[in-house]
């Protein structure tokens, strides 16, 4: 039987500098240190932009994205979408090049918000536009300030993405 050894006391987050750290780090608000934005308007700004962005209502996008919104699709970097007008525009135009769009699908697993952030798990079902059966989850981290979704990042599994859509 293997030995469980005890942790021992003078472990950073054993000693009571290194909980009064931990502590403060699980009880920040946010990493940002921005303590203006609870997790509750957080969740709600995102909220209302999903609801419209499902709508495809680009007014109340405006209304509640920044002026420099920032979405990062899975992938390097360089992939960035900078300014809310190119954003709408990717939103507006990039889902029919990929997806039978009435066919879609999405479904909310777990909505977590904590300050200015809010992450939402969520799986995702539809035709492509070539006809093949698509399924895949996702992740979306995004962050707020002052009511306005400020950045949006993307993350999925791009190997089976590339490989529907390929295929």
């Amino acid at each position: 039987m293997p030995e469980i050894r005890r942790i021992s006391s003078r472990s950073t987050f054993g000693s009571l500098r290194g909980r009064a750290i931990l502590r403060a780090i699980i009880e920040a608000p946010n990493r940002r240190g921005d303590r203006s934005v609870t997790a509750e308007e957080s969740r709600n700004t995102v909220m209302e932009f999903l609801a419209a962005r499902e709508k495809g209502d680009a007014e109340a996008i405006r209304r509640l994205s920044s002026d420099d919104l920032c979405w990062e699709p899975p992938g390097p970097p360089v992939h960035a979408v900078k300014g809310r007008e190119a954003v709408l525009d990717v939103m507006a135009n990039a889902g029919a090049q990929y997806f039978d769009l009435p066919t879609m699908e999405v479904d909310v697993h777990k909505v977590v918000a904590d300050g200015d952030t809010v992450v939402i798990i969520q799986s995702v079902r539809a035709k492509t536009a070539k006809g093949a059966d698509y399924s895949n989850l996702y992740c979306w981290v995004y962050t707020c300030k002052d009511g306005k979704v400020t950045r949006m990042q993307e993350f999925t599994d791009t190997q089976h993405f590339a490989e529907i859509m390929n295929g």
